[in-house]
């Protein structure tokens, strides 16, 4: 088969018809010869008259085959199929050769794991390059560093090297690396033809876009190649929920398991189980249709006090890397809890029956007590773990010297102003004093210094601290504060707002003071003049989750999060962080480097399992990563979806089931022949000059 790399050219055969036009002009030109006698005329023999028109044709089709053969030079023919060209037979091309390495990558197939089946079809494209090819290997999870990309000339020992990698656990939209690769192509068009190879299992949604932006004048080939030759299915684990804070030792869990199911034509039963520090505690049983969503409830035995890791496990299927989803939790100690009120509220004692609700619960969450007056003491500090201050009005020195015993002994602290404060102008003076950001009032509501609790949506990472409240609290985001007052200067009355939707104001400010946890509310919480909460069942959740925060004198961070995701660690006040290391899965550790800092974010989520944080050997704190749930959907894209997307491009889509050679190598126009065609017409032009010189000698 002929094809032209440059058919503009071609519009030259029209030159081809020039001999032919200036042939038949010739024929109706006259020319006016002396001769001696009409006799020379007979001497003329019929069979030299035919000689000479013969060698005349000829002469024009020598002329017209030159003017064709050199009009198809520069329109570049290429044959393939002649002479047992194969894939190793191409024109010289740049080819950039992304592959998927993306967590569904993991899928094991009948053949093998896909990633493995993926490599083996690029082993067999690089093969087939040639020392005047060169090519750019980029897995799909890489950054866009373009000027560190180099071009690599075939070597069979790279490749060799390359053939070592491995499947991330990430998930990564392969867009923009597509379009990031059309930019990377050599400006020398002439030299070189541009082909761009994606070899990507085609789960459903893998591009991540609608659309792609690539140079369609620039000559780009795009190929997709497939592997999966028949329809992947897959069960996973999406995530492990707990009831709120409610957590506390002596008390069993109810833990909820998020199950999903992707492809698949039958209805199928699962059994997850749970481990606690990797021992197996109990089973769930769920029905999951195809293509749906379950839950499975199941209840585990009382918890110690300490950290642990909450896994929920399948059985093994194809994508072993989501069947497992696990959270770390901190169950506190059962604290003492001290409230301390100066006379009885004004109106109902919604504060107190929380506490003494908690108290009286089965297990019992706390060790619950009253005081009329804030301690001043170190023994009446000493005995007690954490304090709820319910009012503000106490004389500045009284207030300094409880915040400094605190922090001495390691005592916690719930600040809650009341209707009855006059003004909180003693409580800023004394944090003033002691250093500490708490201030109430305006400058409480800017966001400096501590843990503050805005509108998570208003000021993303400010509320990592507290969104345990509102992830482990049903409902809690659509409470409502009524009364935001200035307490420097009250204000009459005072606009309703969301707390989580509406709004940037700041509810909860939390600071750390040596090993006390210091909480500052900038509302009465016990009040249903300021706030909906206490008519409601969120109050007493939300009483017990601040004093379990309290409690938590590790660093805080998320329980969960998704493989590949920042980690912001946050500790409270300024620390050195020398002699902290994380510990990951696989024996992985990761030594945080020394200086003085407030908070760390840790980036090496590479892998789903526990990571557990220590502090000069001892553990302080952890979280889990588990796999994006949307790896987990290996189901393929749609035909009509990628028909649309990759629509007005150069675009080729390989089958699993078909040959690589037949439907990559031979898009690449085979052998180039422009060089043959240029020996042909200098040989016709040669043979033109001797037929030419010989009519010119029998005229």
């Amino acid at each position: 088969m002929l094809s032209f790399l440059n058919p503009l050219a071609l519009f030259g055969l029209i030159a081809a018809a020039l001999p032919l036009v200036i042939h038949l002009l010739s024929r109706w030109r006259t020319r006016t010869l002396d001769f001696s006698s009409l006799l020379l005329l007979r001497k003329v023999q019929s069979r030299s008259v035919r000689r000479l028109r013969a060698r005349q044709w000829l002469l024009l089709l020598l002329r017209t085959l030159i003017i064709i053969l050199l009009v198809l030079v520069p329109a570049r023919p290429a044959v393939r199929g002649l002479f047992g060209t194969g894939p190793e037979d191409h024109l010289p091309v740049e080819v950039v050769i992304i592959t998927d390495n993306t967590a569904s990558t993991r899928y094991v197939a009948g053949r093998g794991m896909i990633f493995n089946l993926l490599h083996a079809k690029i082993d067999r494209l690089v093969g087939w390059l040639g020392p005047a090819d060169r090519y750019m290997l980029l897995e799909a999870s890489f950054e866009s560093h373009l000027d560190s990309r180099d071009w690599i000339s075939p070597d069979p020992d790279k490749l060799k090297a390359e053939e070592n990698l491995l499947p991330g656990f990430g998930s990564v939209a392969l867009a923009p690396v597509i379009e990031s690769a059309g930019r990377m192509f050599s400006a020398d068009r002439d030299r070189y033809e541009r082909e761009i190879y994606l070899f990507t299992d085609r789960q459903r949604g893998f591009l991540g876009a609608d659309s792609l932006v690539i140079d369609t004048a620039a000559g780009i080939r795009l190929y997709l190649v497939d592997i999966h030759e028949t329809g992947p299915r897959n069960t996973a684990v999406k995530s492990v929920g707990l009831p709120g804070e409610l957590v506390r030792p002596g008390a069993p869990l109810e833990v909820t398991v998020g199950l999903t199911r992707f492809g698949g034509d039958s209805v199928m039963q699962v059994f997850p189980r749970i481990y606690l520090d990797g021992r197996l505690v109990g089973q769930g049983e769920a029905t999951l249709e195809p293509d749906q969503e379950a839950f499975s409830v199941v209840e585990i035995p009382p918890l110690e006090p300490g950290y642990h890791e909450l896994a929920a496990e399948l059985d093994a299927d194809p994508l072993a890397a989501d069947n497992r989803r696990s959270i770390v939790l901190m169950v506190p100690e059962v604290p003492r809890v001290v409230l301390v009120e100066r006379g009885l509220p004004a109106g109902p004692d919604f504060l107190g029956a929380a506490l003494q609700v908690l108290s009286n619960s089965r297990a019992g969450a706390i060790r619950f007590r009253r005081a009329a007056d804030l301690p001043g003491s170190p023994a009446e500090i000493g005995e007690a773990d954490v304090f709820v201050v319910h009012g503000l009005d106490y004389p500045r020195s009284r207030i300094i010297a409880f915040l400094a015993e605190l922090r001495r002994q390691g005592r916690h602290a719930l600040f809650i102003p009341r209707d009855g404060d006059q003004s909180p102008r003693e409580f800023n003076e004394a944090v003033r004093r002691l250093e500490l950001p708490l201030e109430l009032g305006g400058l409480a509501r800017l966001g400096q210094g501590g843990f503050d609790l805005p509108q998570p949506e208003r000021q993303p990472g400010k509320g990592e601290v507290f969104d345990r409240l509102f992830a482990g609290i049903g409902g809690l985001s659509q409470a409502r504060l009524f009364s935001m007052r200035d307490l420097e200067q009250p204000e009459a009355g005072g606009a309703a707002w969301d707390l989580a939707t509406r709004g940037a104001r700041i509810w909860l400010r939390m600071v750390r003071a040596g090993d006390a946890n210091l909480i500052v509310s900038t509302v009465d919480l016990g009040s249903d003049e300021e706030t909906e909460l206490p008519d409601t069942p969120l109050f007493v959740p939300l009483v017990h989750s601040l004093v379990t925060m309290l409690g938590d004198t590790g660093p805080l961070m998320r329980r969960s999060v998704t493989v590949g995701d920042e980690v912001t660690i946050y500790f409270g006040g300024t620390v050195n962080t020398a002699g902290m290391e994380i510990h990951g899965p696989g024996g992985a550790r990761y030594l945080l480097p020394p200086g003085e800092r407030d908070r760390w974010v840790f980036e090496r989520t590479g892998e789903p399992g526990a990571y557990w944080l220590y502090r000069d050997g001892r553990l302080a704190g952890g979280f889990g990563a588990g796999l994006d749930v949307r790896e987990s959907d290996v189901r393929l894209e749609l035909d009509s979806r990628l028909e649309r997307i990759f629509a007005g491009l150069n675009f080729n889509h390989v089958a699993a089931g078909s040959a690589l050679e037949d439907g990559v190598l031979l898009g690449r126009g085979g052998v180039e022949i422009w060089q043959w065609l240029l020996i042909a017409a200098l040989v016709l032009l040669g043979i033109e000059q001797l037929v030419a010189n010989r009519r010119r000698d029998e005229e």
